[in-house]
């Protein structure tokens, strides 16, 4: 594999990582925002979240052919830059809000259906609320 090929993939999976990082930051906000715990607010991501994990192993990987193939220098650098954009990139809340949405509105489906638990379902309602209370803010309403 070339540098500049080995370096493109390593750029898209950083950007993979950044988006579900904003993802995470974005339930962790909402959380915040709204006094509730954040293992509480963590089921507003939606099931396919744990794709991250893969990508994550990924990205390491590939930092280490980016070492091997370009030296310390170029290692520094390639970690570097999506750290500092995860830092600095502002968190799109608009954008997340509908996924939340979309799986807190099954959290509570499964509960009216009685295939949820009693904590899930109470903490499934609580977080629609939120949710929508959020897209309501948002929309100006």
């Amino acid at each position: 594999m070339s540098s500049a090929s080995l370096y493109l993939l390593y750029a898209a999976v950083s950007a993979f990582e950044l988006y579900f990082f904003l993802m995470q930051r974005a339930s962790l906000e909402v959380s915040r925002a709204n006094d509730i715990h954040p293992k509480i607010g963590r089921h507003m991501l939606p099931l396919w979240y744990a794709i991250v994990w893969p990508i994550k192993l990924a990205r390491w990987v590939l930092l280490y052919f980016i070492w091997s193939a370009s030296g310390w220098m170029t290692l520094g650098i390639a970690w570097a830059i999506p750290f500092a954009l995860s830092t600095f990139t502002p968190v799109p809340f608009r954008h997340f809000l509908h996924i939340f949405h979309v799986k807190i509105a099954r959290d509570v489906a499964r509960r009216m259906t009685g295939n949820a638990d009693a904590g899930e379902g109470e903490h499934a309602m609580k977080l629609l609320g939120v949710i929508n209370s959020a897209e309501k803010q948002l929309n100006g309403q």
